[in-house]
């Protein structure tokens, strides 16, 4: 599998991401993308749903949590971000840290509408696009 590089515009958003008040969250989304790597490319069966959620009525998780089952009746293994926990610094980077660790652990990219209109879904993106990943499209 050919790794891609980042987009510069990415990285430098990735770093800010990355070296905010959740250093906890660095370190978990590290040991995550180093098992990576460490191993062949997960099953397309494990997929990440990506989409909107800030500014949106309940964060958008009904749309993400009815997805997510639809996803999983056809036996897929889901990883849905609209499920996390929160983050112990409670920040929008917590959350993405969260979001790009489940998503290294991930054979696939499912977007929802709207994705290319948010920001963490962009950069859930990219970063699937770096990995490698497959990317599908919920009707």
């Amino acid at each position: 599998m050919k790794t891609l590089p980042l987009h510069p515009s990415l990285l430098k958003t990735l770093r800010a991401l990355l070296e905010s008040r959740a250093p906890e969250l660095l370190e978990s989304l590290s040991v995550r993308i180093a098992a990576r790597e460490e191993h062949s490319r997960p099953a397309t069966t494990r997929i990440y749903v990506a989409g909107p959620m800030s500014g949106l009525p309940g964060l958008n998780y009904r749309t993400f949590n009815e997805e997510a089952a639809r996803l999983r009746a056809q036996g897929l293994h889901v990883e849905n971000p609209a499920e996390n926990p929160a983050p112990s610094c409670g920040s929008w980077e917590g959350y993405m840290v969260l979001a790009l660790g489940q998503l290294a652990t991930c054979g696939r990219i499912h977007l929802l509408p709207g994705w290319s209109r948010s920001a963490g879904a962009l950069i859930e993106r990219d970063t699937a696009f770096a990995l490698g990943l497959d990317m599908t499209h919920a009707a």
